[in-house]
């Protein structure tokens, strides 16, 4: 049963609630997704903004450890700076210069370094000595010395640095200590370094495309901003070391791509878990109505093939009451469905009786008959197989209709005049297309016999022949006593068939035809096929005669189908092989105008007589051809004359090219050329051959001794003669006349 409206309205119960639910938990993903993930974005931009902080401190932090390690805590440079001018010289002003520049090199962070004294008010810088009132910083210096302001430690907020006055400003952010020397004097150290160098940190740090980071000091000044300026802060982070507060968000598209990025997740989790719910309730749903199904699947096997006439919008439990209603009925259409089985069971076993593919012994083929025959099981099977002549062009003058409908006339016509007569149940069956294969019961004596059958065989042709519009012909095979011999019955029947092309269609060919069938008589034929191709190529005078007898033969010939095509082919073959000899202007016509129309004819004839007629005209067609073209030779006319004096004067063994250049008036060599161009082979070949042929004659003919034979065709030496005759016919003379 196809239709499962229970199944269906049992799952579909749940599929609003599987659905709710889904729809539920999409939206609680969507809303749970983009909180976290807000959050998700906040902690990371928290995490990111201590980072950056980090490195700032941790790269200022260093700044000020080489302030210590490579200035203040040297002895060196405490010496260098000297607070009490007299001891300063050229000498160690420029050891001093050289030691801050050193340092700046080896840390790029720091963008420069001078020391000012509060001796003498001087400023010593890596580039410069100057005093205080010419150094382009000298108000940073005077805010540094104030009281209060001395011993400061924290880094300063950004601001502009110059070494000389009219010189572009710096952004910087600076670091100073003070320089005890001894008690009565003293000095500041600052060291500058480059916001840009905290830029470019940044930077490195995180993507200026998408991260907005500013750095502000204590006082809330702007140090530095990286990244675009739309986007808002997420997260805010104060050093403790420096004061400074790090402020950091992400762009909303970064924001968005996470989002979809959590969304999705989620979404695909959830229909994993929405699947697998799906997949659950069908597997509760099938194992829920299990019991139902079992019910309808029994009711189910036992209607299989009765159709039920039960509305379409029942489900199964309807089904099952509609079932119950017609069970009588369907007691009826198992009866029929058992008739319809016991059938296909015969015709298959028709199918491996006839082609031999019956597997059992001849004891189990006689209790399967038995239960078609009944209790009478024949005594023995003859076969026929009926072919419906001409069936291409059936197929193509009537409808498929039509031909259905004709084949099933002929098919019941064929079985009911076996049935009428004597009672016969033969069995039939389609083989193919255009052939049916029927078995019928035969006895050694009774009513039914093989002139029994053949009678009923021939009635039925001639019904077929004249109620319908087409003919067949009937292939009888050979009686069999045992059944699984049936199958060479059949293979006669069929064998049978391949000799309608010469005795005719519409007509029964059986097998008692086979004694008077000459099987070996188109052997001889074949030989002849060379002598009559030659005949044709030289335009024997009597080669059309010849070649009408021929053909006569071949209608009088019992062999099949292959064996008459066999001798066309081999006489066809040696006349395209003569013709080439002719030259160009031969094969040109020959295939041009004749070669095309015999493979027409040869494959659309169906009858011998048809065929043979038909080729024996194209090539009196053609031998016309071919002697117009050889007339228009100027010599024609004396080319026969020779070929004609050769005829008759074969036998005379001073028969040359000299004698015939002298009697025909013409030179030798041009007699040879003109002999090879006009009639295909030369001189001395065509008197061999014609000698060779009528010793043949002489020697299947008369009782004459080879020697004798041999002077009356023109050779004076045996031996000659001998091996020319072996030469062309691959015998020696006393080996065909024992053959």
């Amino acid at each position: 049963m196809e239709q499962q409206g229970y199944y269906r309205r049992l799952l579909v119960s749940y599929l609003p609630i599987l659905f709710s639910v889904f729809t539920i938990l999409v939206l609680l993903i969507v809303i749970g997704s983009t909180h976290l993930s807000r959050e998700t974005v906040k902690k990371e931009s928290l995490v990111m903004a201590k980072f950056i902080q980090s490195a700032i401190d941790r790269e200022l932090k260093a700044v000020e450890q080489v302030m210590y390690t490579e200035l203040l805590d040297k002895n060196s440079f405490r010496l260098l700076t000297q607070l009490n001018p007299t001891h300063n010289s050229y000498y160690t002003t420029y050891e001093l210069t050289v030691m801050l520049r050193e340092i700046t090199h080896n840390h790029p962070m720091i963008d420069s370094i001078y020391i000012y004294r509060f001796s003498d008010q001087s400023v010593q810088s890596m580039n410069v000595t100057s005093t205080l009132e010419r150094f382009g910083d000298r108000d940073f210096i005077r805010h540094a010395v104030l009281p209060g302001q001395i011993d400061a430690t924290d880094w300063t907020g950004v601001r502009e640095y110059r070494e000389f006055d009219g010189q572009s400003p710096d952004q910087v952010i600076s670091v100073m200590r003070p320089i005890p020397i001894l008690r009565e004097a003293g000095g500041l150290l600052v060291i500058n370094v480059n916001v840009r160098e905290l830029t470019q940190l940044i930077h490195r740090l995180s993507d200026p495309d998408s991260t907005y980071v500013t750095v502000t000091d204590g006082a809330g000044g702007l140090l530095l901003e990286s990244g675009p300026g739309s986007v808002l802060a997420d997260a805010v982070y104060t050093s403790d070391y420096t004061g400074y507060t790090v402020r950091l968000g992400y762009r909303e598209g970064m924001l968005n791509g996470i989002l979809n990025t959590m969304v999705l997740l989620y979404i695909v989790c959830g229909s994993i878990v929405v699947g697998f719910g799906l997949i659950w309730m069908i597997y509760i749903t099938r194992r829920n109505y299990k019991p139902v199904h079992a019910i309808v699947s029994k009711l189910d096997h036992l209607v299989a093939d009765f159709k039920l006439p039960f509305e379409k919008n029942k489900d199964e439990l309807g089904f099952v009451g509609q079932v119950i209603e017609k069970m009588i009925e369907q007691s009826t259409e198992f009866e029929q469905r058992h008739k319809e089985t016991a059938a296909i069971k015969r015709r298959m076993l028709f199918a491996e009786l006839r082609e031999g593919g019956f597997a059992g012994t001849a004891e189990e083929a006689r209790q399967l008959l038995s239960a078609h025959y009944g209790d009478q099981l024949p005594e023995g099977f003859m076969m026929a197989v009926v072919e419906m002549d001409g069936y291409d062009d059936f197929a193509a003058q009537f409808s498929d209709g039509d031909q259905a409908l004709l084949k099933f006339a002929m098919y019941n016509a064929l079985i009911e005049m076996a049935h009428d007569a004597h009672g016969i149940s033969p069995w039939a069956d389609w083989v193919s297309v255009n052939q049916i294969a029927v078995l019928y019961p035969v006895g050694r004596s009774g009513p039914v016999t093989q002139e029994t059958l053949t009678a009923i065989l021939e009635q039925g042709v001639a019904w077929i022949d004249g109620n319908l519009k087409m003919t067949v012909s009937i292939g009888v095979g050979s009686p069999v006593w045992e059944p699984k011999l049936i199958c060479e019955s059949y293979g006669e029947a069929q064998h049978m068939l391949k000799y309608k092309f010469t005795l005719g269609l519409n007509r029964v060919i059986g097998y008692w035809e086979i004694d008077r069938m000459d099987r070996t008589g188109h052997l001889g034929m074949i030989v002849s096929t060379r002598d009559l191709a030659g005949h044709f190529r030289l335009a024997v005078p009597d080669w059309q005669s010849r070649l009408e007898a021929w053909f006569d033969d071949i209608r009088t010939l019992l062999v099949p189908k292959e064996d008459i095509d066999m001798l066309l082919h081999c006489l066809i073959y040696h006349i395209r092989k003569d013709i080439a000899q002719l030259g160009e202007e031969y094969a040109e016509a020959w295939n041009e105008e004749f070669d095309p129309a015999i493979e027409r004819c040869m494959q659309q004839k169906t009858l011998a007589v048809e065929l043979g007629q038909a080729l024996c005209e194209i090539l009196k067609a053609a031998g016309v051809r071919l002697a117009a073209i050889r007339e228009m030779n100027g010599r024609a006319a004396v080319l026969n004359e020779v070929r004609g004096y050769i005829d008759l004067h074969y036998a005379d063994p001073n028969l040359s090219l000299a004698l015939l250049s002298e009697t025909f008036d013409i030179n030798s060599k041009t007699l040879s050329r003109l002999f090879k161009e006009q009639f295909g082979e030369n001189f001395v070949d065509y008197v061999m051959k014609k000698r060779i042929y009528q010793a043949k004659l002489l020697l299947l003919e008369s009782g004459a001794s080879i020697q004798h034979i041999s002077r009356e065709v023109g050779y004076v030496n045996a031996l000659s003669f001998t091996r020319a005759f072996k030469k062309l016919e691959g015998v020696t003379p006393l080996e065909l006349r024992r053959a």
